[in-house]
């Protein structure tokens, strides 16, 4: 018996009140979507899209587009690399495009590993190569002139927990825009107080913890990263997120082994542009994000790729795609099987929303519990809390 979706629900959620004294992502305010693919089997599968693909119209439509074209299809012998590239020469909007089958893949392999009572990472790859998925902390986000000791203590805090390491970015204005709008016109950076306060952390975290910093494309010239690189040289960061705009050009002969690591990526989602990206060595660690691009694709062209750069998956979303993205890392086989990722450390309003059957973290690392499919279920909403559209496909 075929294995065929007969219908995706979308669901766009918004907490109703969120405040807040410090800078937090976009979409913490904005909502964000869960796709439900139902099957002719009784079986349904949970994926999650970018946040930073349009607006929910967009979306919307994107997946109607999709779901045209797998709706008649076996789930089992989806190819949905194909797919993109036959929808890619009718439409201009490639960006949602790439969203909606990012979530419906989440939903797919979600539901493959129901059927076959397997977490996603085996019907990948069949096979369990226990990989080391060790956790960096990512948040320090502050405005201006709000006190560094917000910093020092958070950090501190998951240096405790045995974290990898901790990433910041530099502290942002107060007027803090939209992500999107952050990328058209990115806010300067105060150079000389992001020194000083970069200083202050690796003085009171010690030379043994991981420092990472996300510059969110905002350096405005080569001389202006030139002087920063010193500094994190000096104070042994151990990698430079998104100096510049996201153009290849401008990432050219930036890396060096005396250098810190230098990563980019999480914006890419066209296969050609990620090859260009991924085999022209100008990245150390290049962080593609897993509802931006189908993981079956994904796992194509990274599960026997074993040189720079490296991948080092984004992970700043809800629960759902850090299910997949642990999923996925662990479907790699990755030299010492040990991998390194994202873990978004600020306090999502959304996370109540979710029951984790996946993972658990423990030191610092995720440890995966007996589940399968990505392990992560919908409880029921509080309508009193959140602001909920449902769509019907």
């Amino acid at each position: 018996m075929n294995l065929i979706a007969n219908k995706v629900e979308i669901l766009f959620i918004k907490k109703k009140t969120l405040n807040s004294i410090f800078p937090l992502p976009s979409f913490f305010h904005s909502g964000f979507c869960i796709f439900k693919l139902y099957t002719n089997q009784g079986i349904y599968g949970l994926g999650e899209p970018t946040t930073y693909a349009g607006g929910l119209d967009e979306i919307i439509l994107s997946t109607k587009i999709v779901f045209n074209e797998i709706k008649c299809k076996d789930l089992r012998i989806l190819k949905l690399d194909k797919i993109k590239k036959k929808l890619s020469l009718k439409f201009k909007k490639k960006l949602p495009l790439s969203a909606s089958i990012a979530g419906l893949s989440h939903c797919v392999f979600d539901i493959l590993g129901k059927v076959n009572f397997k977490p996603i990472n085996k019907i990948l790859e069949n096979r369990n190569y226990n990989n080391k998925i060790k956790l960096y902390a990512s948040g320090g986000m502050i405005y201006h002139k709000q006190s560094y000791e917000f910093l020092l203590n958070e950090a501190l805090s998951f240096k405790k927990k045995n974290f990898f390491g901790w990433k910041f970015r530099p502290p942002f204005p107060k007027d803090f825009k939209t992500h999107m709008k952050r990328m058209k016109i990115p806010p300067p950076i105060r150079i000389n107080e992001l020194i000083k306060l970069s200083q202050r952390l690796r003085l009171n975290l010690g030379d043994n913890f991981n420092l990472m910093i996300d510059l969110g494309c905002r350096c405005r010239n080569k001389k202006e990263f030139q002087y920063l690189l010193s500094a994190f040289t000096e104070l042994n960061f151990f990698f430079i997120e998104e100096p510049f705009k996201r153009s290849l050009k401008n990432y050219k002969n930036l890396t060096s082994t005396s250098l810190p690591n230098i990563s980019a990526g999480e914006n890419l989602y066209d296969y050609k542009d990620i090859l260009k990206w991924r085999d022209k060595n100008f990245l150390d660690f290049i962080q593609l994000d897993l509802n931006l691009n189908d993981i079956h694709t994904m796992h194509k062209l990274f599960k026997d790729y074993k040189k720079k750069p490296y991948l080092l998956p984004h992970n700043w979303n809800n629960n759902i795609n850090e299910s997949v993205t642990y999923n996925f890392l662990n479907s790699l086989k990755i030299k010492k099987k040990e991998a390194i990722v994202e873990k978004n450390i600020l306090k999502n309003p959304y996370e109540r929303l979710f029951i984790n059957k996946c993972f658990k973290i423990k030191n610092g690392t995720v440890e995966f519990k007996n589940y399968n499919g990505h392990g992560i279920l919908l409880k029921k909403i509080d309508l009193k809390k959140f602001k909920v559209k449902r769509v019907i496909i």
